[in-house]
């Protein structure tokens, strides 16, 4: 009887243990096998003015799932990184690198000379189709081994947003032909000025307190109210272009408004963020 009453204290302490004990965490890292255990085949690109590829994001996304394999992108190109929208550094030890934006997001392309021109060039309109293989660097990080870059046309699409930039301010025309842009990115704390006239662009970290005053100055502006256009067509006036995206409808609006149309509100903001704009150094 005492035998059996030890027996039974083992076991109930055994299974107390066993499931008082953590459960070890099988959680999948980012690059796991893609479900079904078969990697994706790539999107096929779009035929010559049929838009852009949407392949740039899920390479960089899952780099593992695409390596070595043949993608064709269609894109804007952005030189290096000329607008600030990729959160991933280029490959590692590589010299000139330059950047292709589809629909789906922005991935480093390699500088081995099959592009047409300079990878150092600032046109970022310039709209691209390349063929290549997607390629790790030391770091798992994806870029593109082009085979093939030609050169599809250039379209100034000023709606386009760069990615996760909050709004764009273009100017152009007047009395200095002005061909300016300015992009704010609120949550990076950041703003990127291209000018195209001048062949210049440069980037700043705004401080806390200066991108505060630029976010309460772009709230009380209210962009999304405004009409498509303002005011009336004129030869030697500044033409200010705005571009975003509305955040509750996740739909882009834009603004063009000629001369000095601006409403008060709207053209505290834009001084503002042409003040914070002359911050920005040269990049390299």
């Amino acid at each position: 009887m005492r035998i059996s009453r030890m027996l039974w204290l083992i076991t109930v302490t055994a299974l107390l243990l066993v499931a008082c004990s953590p459960a070890t965490e099988t959680t999948e890292p980012d690059n796991a096998t893609p479900p079904g255990g078969k990697r994706p085949t790539p999107i096929p690109a779009p035929a010559r003015g049929q838009g852009f590829s949407k392949m740039a994001g899920p390479i960089v996304k899952h780099p593992t799932w695409y390596d070595n394999q043949p993608v064709t992108l269609v894109g804007y190109f952005r030189g290096l990184d000329l607008l600030d929208e990729t959160v991933q550094e280029p490959p590692e030890d590589r010299i000139n690198d330059w950047v292709l934006t589809d629909d789906s997001g922005t991935v480093w392309v390699a500088n081995n000379n099959k592009l047409p021109f300079s990878s150092t060039s600032h046109e970022v309109w310039r709209i691209l189709r390349v063929r290549g293989s997607v390629q790790l660097d030391d770091n798992g990080k994806a870029y593109i081994n082009p085979y093939e870059v030609t050169w599809e046309g250039l379209r100034e699409n000023f709606d386009v947003l760069p990615a996760m930039c909050t709004v764009a301010v273009h100017r152009f025309g007047g009395p200095e032909k002005l061909n300016h842009h300015v992009y704010w990115y609120r949550l990076q704390g950041t703003i990127a000025v291209h000018d195209a006239a001048a062949n210049w662009r440069g980037s700043a970290k705004v401080k806390s307190g200066k991108n505060y005053d630029l976010g309460t100055a772009f709230d009380k502006a209210k962009l999304f109210d405004l009409a498509g256009t303002t005011g009336e067509k004129c030869s030697d006036c500044v033409i200010t272009y705005l571009a975003m995206v509305n955040p509750k409808t996740e739909r882009p609006h834009f603004a063009i408004i000629y001369g000095d149309n601006l409403p008060p509100k709207v053209q505290a903001f834009v001084d503002l963020a042409l003040e914070l704009s002359t911050t920005a150094e040269a990049a390299e």
